[in-house]
C-alpha cells in the first residue's frame, strides 16, 4: 500500500510541475530571448531485501532546451551583418551626394570647364567667354568642394556614433557582468538560473551585434567575453573600453580603460564605423585631392605659359586656399578682370590674339592624368565607386541575412516554443494528474474497506 501511495504521490508531483513548466513555456511564446523549458526526471526506488521497489519518479531539475554552439554562430553572423550594414549605409548616403538628379555631377563640370577652354580658343576676345569660363570654373570647384564636404560630414557623424557606441558597449559589458554575478548567486544557492540565462544570452546576442566576440561559457553558466585574444569581460570583471586622442593622427583609436591596450575591431558596427573612418574614407577623401590637384597643376603649368589681354604677366589660373590646403580657389587677379585668363601664346610669331594656350588647356580633357584616366573617365570612375562599393555590399548583406535566417531557425528549432507541441504536453500532464489522483482516491478507499474488515 505504501508504495502504491508513494508511486501516486509522485506520479501527481511530476504533472504538476510539468503543468507548471509547460504553461511558463506557453505564456513566454513571444517573449524575446526565452528558450523553452523541460523536466529532467530521474527514477525512486526502495531497497526490499535484495530487491528495488520503484517508486516512481521524481524532478531533479528544470532545464533549458539551447544550443550554445547555434548561439555562438548566430554572435558571428550578427558582427559580420552588421559590420556590412553600417557600410552599406555609409555607401548609400554617399552615393546620393555624389550622384545627383541634376545630372551637373564631377564628370559633367570637369568637361564642361575644359570644354569652354576650348570655345576661348576659338574667340579669345569674347568677354562673354571668359565670363563663362569663371563660371564654369567656380561651378567645378563647388562640385569638389560638396564632395569634400560629403565625405567630411560622414567622418563627423560617425565620429559622434563611435563616442555613443562606446558608452552603449560599456553598459551591456557591466549588465551582462551583473547577469553573471547573479547566476554565480543562484547558482551556489542551488536555485534556476535558466531566466537569468535567457536574459544574459539577450545581452551578449545584443552586443555581438556592436564589435567583434570570443564567447566563452562557464560551467556555472557565466560568460566570460574577449576580442582576439583580449579579455575584456571576465565573471563580473569589466575591462571597458575608451576613445583615445592621438594628436599626430586624425584616427579613431580604441583601448581598455585598464592599461590602455589597444583592441583590434574589425567587425560589427563599431569596426564598421572604424575601418571606414581610419582608411576607407580618408582614401575617398585622398583619390579627390590628387584629382583636383593635377587639374590645378595641369591648368597652371599651361596657364602661366600664356598671357592676357592686358599685360604680358603670368599668371596662374587656380590656387590653394590659406586656410584650407586642400580646396581650390581662383587666382584674385582673374576674378578681378577676366582679361587676365591666359588665352593666347606670347611665343608665337605674329598670332596677335591666337588662342593657343586656352587650345591647350581644353585639350587636357584626352591626357591621362591619374591611373590612366583622362579627367572625365576619373571623374566617372570617382563618382560612380560609392554605388559599385554599395553593389557589393548589398550583395553580402543578403547572403549573410540568409546564412542568419538559417541559423535563426535552427535555433528556434531546439529552443523555440511550439504551442502544439506544449498544448499537448500539458493535455498529457493534466491526464497523468487526473489519473495518479484516482489512483490515490481508490488507494484511500481499499485503504478504508481494510480497515472496516478489521474493525
Amino acid at each position: 500500500m505504501k508504495t502504491l501511495l508513494e508511486i501516486t504521490k509522485s506520479g501527481m508531483d511530476v504533472a504538476q510541475r510539468g503543468l507548471e513548466t509547460t504553461s511558463n513555456n506557453i505564456a513566454n511564446v513571444n517573449t524575446e530571448g526565452y528558450s523553452r523549458q523541460r523536466l529532467v526526471t530521474n527514477p525512486l526506488f526502495s531497497r526490499n531485501g535484495q530487491f528495488f521497489d520503484g517508486l516512481g519518479v521524481r524532478v531533479t531539475d528544470v532545464e533549458q532546451l539551447r544550443d550554445f554552439r547555434i548561439n555562438n554562430a548566430i554572435y558571428q553572423k550578427n558582427q559580420e551583418l552588421s559590420y556590412l550594414k553600417i557600410k552599406s549605409n555609409t555607401y548609400s548616403q554617399l552615393e546620393a551626394s555624389f550622384i545627383t538628379s541634376s545630372g551637373n555631377d564631377l564628370d559633367s563640370r570637369v568637361s564642361t570647364f575644359l570644354s569652354t577652354f576650348g570655345d576661348l580658343a576659338a574667340n579669345p576676345a569674347s568677354l562673354d567667354i571668359r565670363n563663362k569660363v569663371i563660371n564654369d570654373a567656380e561651378q567645378m570647384i563647388d562640385t569638389f568642394n560638396n564632395l569634400h564636404n560629403s565625405i567630411s560630414n560622414q567622418r563627423k557623424t560617425i565620429a559622434e556614433d563611435v563616442e555613443s557606441l562606446v558608452g552603449i558597449i560599456n553598459e551591456k559589458l557591466n549588465d551582462i557582468a551583473s547577469l553573471n554575478e547573479q547566476i554565480k548567486q543562484f547558482h551556489v544557492n542551488k536555485r534556476s538560473t535558466n531566466g537569468l540565462i535567457d536574459k544574459q544570452t539577450l545581452k551578449v546576442n545584443e552586443l555581438s551585434k556592436l564589435l567583434n566576440l570570443d564567447v566563452h561559457r562557464t560551467e556555472e553558466g557565466q560568460v566570460d567575453l574577449s576580442i582576439k585574444g583580449i579579455s575584456i569581460l571576465s565573471g563580473t570583471k569589466v575591462h571597458e573600453l575608451y576613445l583615445s586622442n592621438d594628436s599626430s593622427s586624425d584616427l579613431i583609436n580604441v583601448r581598455l580603460t585598464q592599461g590602455g591596450q589597444g583592441v583590434d575591431l574589425d567587425e560589427g558596427e563599431l569596426g564598421a564605423y572604424i575601418q571606414l573612418f581610419n582608411n576607407e574614407l580618408p582614401d575617398l577623401e585622398s583619390d579627390l585631392n590628387d584629382f583636383s590637384t593635377q587639374i590645378m597643376q595641369q591648368v597652371n603649368n599651361l596657364h602661366t605659359s600664356g598671357v592676357g589681354r592686358n599685360d604680358g604677366v603670368s599668371r596662374s589660373f587656380f590656387e590653394l586656399e590659406d586656410t584650407n590646403p586642400n580646396k581650390l580657389i581662383i587666382n584674385q587677379e582673374i576674378l578681378s578682370d577676366v582679361g587676365n585668363i591666359a588665352a593666347e601664346d606670347p611665343n608665337v610669331v605674329n598670332a596677335s590674339g591666337n588662342g593657343f594656350i586656352a587650345q591647350q588647356i581644353a585639350d587636357l580633357k584626352d591626357i591621362e592624368l591619374l591611373n590612366g584616366y583622362k579627367p572625365t573617365e576619373f571623374a566617372i570612375q570617382f563618382i560612380s565607386e560609392p554605388g559599385t562599393k554599395l553593389h557589393a555590399l548589398q550583395n553580402n548583406v543578403e547572403l549573410r541575412t540568409s546564412e542568419l535566417d538559417l541559423l535563426k531557425s535552427q535555433d528556434q528549432q531546439v529552443s523555440g516554443v511550439n504551442m502544439d507541441e506544449e498544448l499537448s504536453k500539458m493535455i498529457q500532464y493534466q491526464q497523468a494528474y487526473q489519473g495518479a489522483a484516482k489512483i490515490m482516491q481508490s488507494a484511500q478507499l481499499m485503504y478504508q474497506s481494510l480497515m472496516s474488515i478489521l474493525d
